[in-house]
């Protein structure tokens, strides 16, 4: 059992999943309302957060929430699973490498230990929020200057709703 304090929930759990669908669907230039984007986080990390709380083996937590998100997605747009699933999956691997990167620089930056964040869970918000704001800028970049990794899109404007 992996436990998370409920409030990270709320400042890691929705923002990371929200990116992930953003960025995800947005390089495979795939429309998602941001209403429904958010629906899927808030749902998704709900889910996550009660997952955690099951005694399960290490790692199977994280799979369990990929297919949740995926479920979730399929219900809340009307892509194909195939473009669900690529979409999905790129946005996770996006946000593992993110958090790969930004979580060893925090923790030099700030002189922080793995060990202050386990006994202080409001650290790993704050190592979150740069985390969540390189990769909103990310995001941005891509969608103003279109940028995709496939264009998986049918041509029409309103694909995703």
């Amino acid at each position: 059992m992996i436990s998370i304090s409920w409030y990270l929930v709320f400042t890691v759990g929705i923002p990371e999943s929200l990116l992930m669908v953003l960025i995800g669907f947005q390089l495979y230039n795939l429309e998602v309302p941001f209403r429904n984007a958010l629906g899927i986080a808030t749902l998704s990390a709900l889910t996550s957060y009660l997952v955690r709380k099951l005694p399960i083996y290490f790692g199977l937590h994280s799979l369990i929430g990929i297919i949740v998100l995926i479920v979730l997605c399929s219900v809340f747009t009307d892509y194909p699973f195939k473009k669900v699933l690529y979409s999905v999956l790129t946005g996770f691997a996006f946000m593992a490498v993110a958090q790969t990167v930004w979580y060893p620089v925090c923790l030099s930056l700030l002189s922080f230990s793995y060990e202050t964040v386990k006994l202080y869970p409001g650290v790993e918000s704050l190592i979150f929020l740069a985390q969540a704001i390189a990769a909103t800028i990310a995001y941005v970049y891509f969608k103003q200057n279109r940028i995709c990794i496939f264009d998986l899109s049918d041509g029409s404007e309103n694909t995703g709703q």
